[in-house]
């Protein structure tokens, strides 16, 4: 079992609940299992779609973060960014949207921030 839990930010909002709880009900039934899902059996290949994916660096000047990564659902046509926290052992629920274009480098970009804060924060 892997702990998958949602990010709060300074604020204390949580982009990743307050998203899913805005989405229809098949939708959230679809995240609410896939994250179910990740949480038994972690970073895996499943039948003919992909669980999870990495998050490449887009930019020269973004770096390459290890274990930045989306859970989606093709059919359904969302995406979740997920941070794997190695040190912690657990999984970060950072951001989701849907998927409407083949790149969506605002809502990567938004993810990528998301990260970045999580990272400075917990070092803190």
């Amino acid at each position: 079992m892997w702990p998958v839990e949602y990010y709060t930010r300074p604020d204390g909002s949580q982009p990743a609940r307050e998203w899913i709880s805005e989405q229809d009900g098949s939708i959230r039934a679809s995240i609410y299992a896939r994250i179910e899902t990740l949480g038994k059996e972690g970073l895996i290949l499943r039948g003919n779609g992909i669980l999870v994916s990495i998050i490449p660096k887009r930019k020269k000047k973004d770096k390459f973060i290890p274990g930045f990564y989306e859970l989606k659902h093709r059919g359904k046509k969302w995406r979740l960014a997920t941070y794997f926290d190695r040190k912690e052992g657990r999984f970060i629920l950072l951001r989701g949207w849907r998927k409407h274009s083949r790149i969506q480098i605002e809502d990567v970009d938004k993810a990528r921030e998301l990260l970045e804060e999580y990272l400075v924060t917990k070092e803190e």
